[in-house]
């Protein structure tokens, strides 16, 4: 059973990563923290986190169309 605050811990880092200017980390990070929220049944949190994965792939140039 995964840790319910991973997602949340795997969100914090995927910001920080993306305020580094770090994309493809905060990215693959958030697609971590999206597949762990979705295991835990947490709805809300996965499209949270869908939102800022979503808008870290339109900050991206190298990401476009990786989906």
């Amino acid at each position: 059973m995964a840790d319910p605050l991973e997602a949340n811990h795997l969100m914090i880092l995927a910001v920080a990563y993306a305020q580094a200017g770090e994309s493809d980390e905060a990215i693959r990070t958030t697609r971590k923290a999206v597949r762990l929220a979705k295991a835990e049944g947490n709805s809300p949190l996965a499209e949270l986190l869908q939102s800022r994965l979503d808008l870290y792939r339109a900050q991206d140039p190298s990401s476009a169309g990786a989906r």
